[in-house]
């Protein structure tokens, strides 16, 4: 309650401009204007896009991918990846950077952009109401498939309810050779397992 009083002061008493924000630490409220925030340093890509590549990836193949993404909560509970679009990547370099960097990475404002190019290699199927994916006519080669399953959290206080969204990036490696069908569960990261 304190805190919510402080504050109001402060805005009732002539805040700074819209461009600042509060912070607030116990016993003291502070505004940063923009220019006083730290500054993330510019993420540099560490991959570079090499077309040879990327050529095997475009052509029409004869092996399908299908799986589940799904995840189990702390409490038990299964997410699944409804509605969310799942990615097939080339196994290279620049696609993996691709998904740590551009489809997870919260410091999006920071990631230089993309050779356009890996789009036309890239693949995606949005899951089902049970998180079900599935590729077909893919070439032969290495691919990293990967998603994000998102939920709703429910958080309780005197003042009421509410419901916050959590998500996890799930991913994983998987060879497909010519003719190939396979079924995967995408459920956890490759690092959880290493």
């Amino acid at each position: 309650m304190l805190q919510l009083v402080i504050v109001t002061a402060l805005l009732l008493s002539g805040c700074p401009s819209q461009n600042a924000e509060l912070l607030y630490k116990p016993n003291q409220a502070k505004y940063l204007a923009d220019s006083e925030k730290p500054s993330r340093a510019p993420y540099q890509r560490q991959a570079t896009y090499n077309a040879d590549h990327y050529a095997n990836y475009q052509i029409k193949g004869t092996a399908t991918l299908s799986g589940e993404a799904f995840r189990r909560t702390r409490g038990g509970e299964m997410r699944y990846a409804a509605g969310q679009d799942v990615w097939l990547i080339p196994a290279t370099a620049y696609g993996k950077e691709f998904m740590e960097q551009d489809l997870w990475n919260a410091r999006h404002d920071t990631v230089p952009p993309l050779d356009r190019r890996i789009y036309d290699a890239l693949r995606t199927d949005q899951a089902d109401s049970h998180g079900r994916f599935s590729f077909s006519e893919l070439p032969a080669g290495d691919y990293f498939v990967a998603t994000t399953i998102v939920w709703e959290v429910p958080k309780y206080s005197k003042y009421g309810s509410s419901a916050s969204s959590t998500a996890r990036g799930v991913w994983q490696p998987v060879t497909l050779h010519d003719g190939d069908q396979k079924n995967i569960m995408l459920t956890i990261t490759q690092s959880a397992r290493q």
